[in-house]
């Protein structure tokens, strides 16, 4: 999962947030779940140092709760994505992957804690390598359109990712 897309997921469904503390889990007003289908094309700057245009297409759910004043007090996003990469005339497209999004908002409704879990990238390679990236990735904490590299876990690749766009 990457930072943009976190932030299409805030334009098409608002605020994505998700409860942590206990008693905000046992509210008055029970949890929603809304579908998510989203299909969105961007340009990351960040990814490999050059132009790459990203399509997106992002489908699954976000768990919406309340608390017993029926305010959104945090939402759980799970998504399966899918990914084509294009610049210089090359594309690579992802494989299906599955990633979970927390987002926590304090009682001002801002948000303070942003993660996601799973896998943030599988991209096989024209060499036969696999660009791979899983793990937890803190939003709140890096610095780019595209993040890639998780705060705990595993990155293979990437050299090899931007190598084959490069071309």
């Amino acid at each position: 999962m990457r930072f943009r897309v976190l932030q299409m997921l805030g334009a098409v469904v608002a605020p994505l947030t998700l409860m942590l503390a206990a008693p905000l889990w046992a509210s008055a007003v029970q949890p929603t779940k809304t579908p998510l289908n989203i299909d969105a094309t961007y340009v990351t700057q960040t990814l490999c140092g050059f132009p790459i245009t990203v399509h997106a297409s992002l489908h699954g759910f976000e768990i919406h709760f309340y608390d017993q004043s029926g305010n959104e007090t945090g939402s759980q996003v799970h998504v399966t994505e899918q990914d084509v990469f294009s610049a210089n005339g090359n594309s690579l497209a992802s494989l299906l992957y599955t990633t979970n999004i927390k987002l926590v908002r304090d009682a001002n409704g801002d948000l303070v804690s942003a993660e996601a879990s799973g896998v943030i990238a599988v991209v096989p390679l024209p060499n036969g390598e696999t660009f791979f990236s899983a793990g937890r990735v803190d939003y709140l904490s890096q610095v780019g359109d595209f993040v890639y590299q998780v705060d705990s876990g595993t990155v293979r690749n990437h050299d090899a990712f931007c190598a084959a766009l490069a071309a």
